[in-house]
């Protein structure tokens, strides 16, 4: 079971840059029961039953910027926490427009997999 308070930002968008992203907290537990190696034909093996619980915490943040009116650059980075594991990613992507822009919109950032903006 996990629950989390998470905030959410967005920049005015329109502009030649758009920034967005999302900070959260929380509590996780997790519990499970002890198991057979080959539940199908068990040996006298098992897994371990387990029991954690911990704080857990999330941040995500994304921007673009548009470099000329057919062109943006893009980032994203995250960083995650959990009673498990730890996880982090980062990425820089250029993206072409077919038609010219003067500004832009959340759907530039939503696009790259992103739909916590909505």
């Amino acid at each position: 079971m996990q629950g989390i308070i998470q905030l959410q930002f967005l920049t005015r968008e329109g502009r030649r840059w758009l920034a967005g992203g999302s900070v959260g907290a929380g509590w996780q537990t997790n519990e499970q029961d002890g198991a057979p190696y080959f539940p199908l034909r068990p040996d006298g093996r098992n897994y371990s039953s387990t029991s954690s619980s911990s704080v857990i915490g999330l941040i995500n943040l994304t921007g673009g910027y548009l470099i000329s009116p057919n062109w943006m650059l893009g980032c994203f980075a995250c960083y995650n926490v959990t009673a498990d594991y730890n996880e982090g990613f980062f990425n820089i992507w250029v993206r072409y427009f077919f038609e010219p822009r003067n500004g832009l919109i959340r759907d530039d950032l939503a696009a790259q997999g992103l739909g916590f903006f909505y």
